[in-house]
């Protein structure tokens, strides 16, 4: 019980003084009242004083962590000077329960009472260290990546084709087909008028030969591999768009990935 109540005041602010329930003493007073009533030697008082705050703690009353261990440990303290040592080791063990490193006063404490708090104190630590170690966390599960095909870095609009999204890989297939037959076709004329002249084959000027080549043949050859590297992008940024997918779980609907 008192183990639980000590649980909740740790989240609270070190020497906050709330005041009591009802309008009675703040926690901090009616533990310093309980302390005089130690050292007057009146140990019934100050053990009443000091269940009292047992049982606002455990009503729900958080002063603080330091405040709540302090109280809990005069109250230990109390019940071993009126000879009742087993509840003074459980009330010790609940403050050790939840720190094991904790410590009392010289000052405060008596030595036959803070004998027995460090006895307490190693068998919490004995005990706490028997426990088994907490499990250890499933290992992150291996993401299969599926290879991407060859057919991803194919021209002609293959990636679109082989992703079953017709209406690009058609449109790609023309455009790049349109462009490869352009700069085949501007290449096979420029290749037959370089040649040397022969009867009955007219030759074209130097300067109309360059102005195909530049103007013509290698604006259409660009455009061609711009293309095809464009199609490529496009499909294996799909691809991955995909697998992100797989691996969040969360199927997404087929005209994400396929459609155009």
């Amino acid at each position: 019980m008192l183990l639980a109540l000590l649980a909740g005041t740790l989240a609270q602010t070190p020497g906050s003084l709330p005041a009591a329930p009802g309008g009675g003493e703040p926690f901090h007073d009616e533990l310093t009242l309980a302390k005089q009533s130690i050292w007057d030697g009146d140990y019934t008082d100050a053990r009443s004083r000091l269940e009292g705050l047992a049982d606002r703690l455990e009503s729900g009353e958080t002063p603080g962590d330091p405040i709540a261990h302090e109280a809990l440990v005069f109250l230990g303290d109390v019940q071993f000077l009126l000879g009742e040592k087993d509840a003074a080791r459980e009330t010790f063990r609940s403050v050790l329960l939840i720190d094991p490193d904790h410590t009392i006063s010289p000052y405060d404490h008596g030595e036959d009472v803070r004998a027995l708090f460090a006895l307490v104190r190693e068998e919490v630590r004995r005990q706490l260290a028997a426990l088994p170690p907490p499990p250890e966390p499933d290992p992150p599960a291996l993401r299969v990546r599926e290879p991407m095909s060859p057919a991803l870095f194919a021209p002609f609009g293959i990636p679109q084709l082989h992703q079953r999204r017709r209406t690009a890989g058609v449109e790609l297939a023309l455009l790049q087909g349109s462009l490869a037959a352009g700069s085949l076709v501007s290449l096979i004329v420029i290749d037959r008028y370089n040649r040397v002249p022969s009867p009955g084959r007219p030759n074209l000027p130097r300067e109309r030969v360059q102005a195909l080549r530049y103007g013509v043949q290698w604006p259409l050859t660009f455009g061609f591999y711009a293309t095809w590297a464009l199609g490529v992008a496009d499909a294996t940024r799909r691809h991955r768009a995909a697998e992100r997918a797989r691996d969040e779980g969360a199927a997404r609907p087929t005209t994400d990935v396929r459609s155009r």
